[in-house]
């Protein structure tokens, strides 16, 4: 089993954008991460699709990638940051009220 890295949750703000907060297992604060979605899934599934998602890491370095966010069984979502070489975060999350919330690992 892989060993999970950090949490995050995200807010879904309706036009496309997706607000967040992720923490590591050696930060010692939350960090914001925001999400612009750049295709839709054929679903009607809340929070699914592929995204452009960029977040702050050691308070000062910028980091982008992509985010694709599929949900295979109602209520869990799949995440995957990947940039065009290689995934960068695999991560599992649920649905929790209007939050998407959930753990990831490298």
């Amino acid at each position: 089993m892989n060993k999970i890295i950090g949490a995050f949750v995200f807010k879904d703000d309706g036009d496309g954008c997706l607000t967040a907060k992720w923490l590591n297992n050696d930060e010692s604060t939350p960090y914001p991460e925001a999400c612009k979605l750049i295709e839709g899934t054929k679903g009607e599934k809340k929070f699914e699709g592929k995204y452009i998602s960029t977040w702050i890491e050691d308070s000062t370095k910028v980091k982008h990638s992509n985010l694709s966010i599929i949900s295979p069984s109602d209520g869990i979502y799949d995440l995957i940051w990947s940039n065009a070489t290689s995934t960068i975060f695999t991560g599992r999350a649920m649905l929790y009220g209007d939050l998407l919330i959930g753990s990831y690992w490298d």
